[in-house]
């Protein structure tokens, strides 16, 4: 696999605007947080005067966040978002790109980050079978994967996990 374009866009790359990317030459954690149902607006957005989500906006506002991102994804939906924001790949119709395809050729964020020698984590509040998402991950380049069955829980909500606890979970 050529990884060549993208080790040259980030080499590229004007970091200048992006106040949250340090000079200092020492590794910055990379942390890539992506909601299901929570439109961006909602980041930005104030209540009597208030911010309607304090503490995603005070974390948005220590790094680069993504103001016009919207999820255009056919069948699959959370899986089509996931595989536009880690490879760049538009989501096909039809049956979800982690059911059908062979994801390990395809450059993603994972494996780009691993190349650079980061550990990547990627935390799930549902099953890892639900839409092969266990198996992709592994494919597009993740060194562990913690789903529903490995993350100790008390709040469900829905069919899985709580956002809470999963982000308390990968935080811990």
């Amino acid at each position: 696999m050529d990884t060549g374009p993208f080790k040259k866009f980030l080499s590229d790359l004007d970091t200048s605007r992006y106040r949250a990317i340090s000079s200092d030459p020492v590794k910055q954690n990379v942390i890539f947080l992506q909601l299901e149902s929570v439109d961006g607006f909602c980041l930005w957005a104030d209540f009597e005067g208030k911010p309607v989500m304090p503490r995603l906006r005070e974390l948005a506002g220590k790094g680069i966040a993504f103001r016009n991102a919207m999820d255009m994804s056919h069948a699959g939906r959370t899986v089509g978002a996931e595989m536009l924001v880690l490879t760049s790949t538009l989501p096909i119709r039809g049956r979800p790109i982690f059911v059908n395809y062979d994801l390990n050729q395809i450059p993603s964020l994972p494996r780009v980050l691993g190349e650079f020698g980061y550990s990547t984590m990627s935390f799930h509040g549902y099953d890892g079978f639900f839409w092969n998402r266990e198996n992709a991950h592994r494919s597009l380049g993740y060194d562990v994967d913690f789903f529903r069955n490995s993350i100790e829980a008390e709040e469900y909500i829905g069919w899985g996990v709580s956002d809470r606890e999963v982000l308390d979970f990968a935080f811990s």
